[in-house]
């Protein structure tokens, strides 16, 4: 492998690592409530 190594101005910026990070956290937060609501609620349908 020879590929050549990134310059460090192709590194994001910790800002930008960090707003990625929480909003990956987030969508994860969100889909386990989501899932946790369907499992508590299989007793009554969810309508859409």
């Amino acid at each position: 492998m020879d590929t050549p190594r990134p310059s460090l101005a192709d590194i994001p910026s910790m800002n930008d690592m960090i707003a990625l990070y929480e909003k990956v956290l987030s969508e994860l937060d969100s889909a386990i409530s989501t899932q946790r609501k369907f499992a508590s609620d299989d007793k009554s349908p969810v309508t859409n």
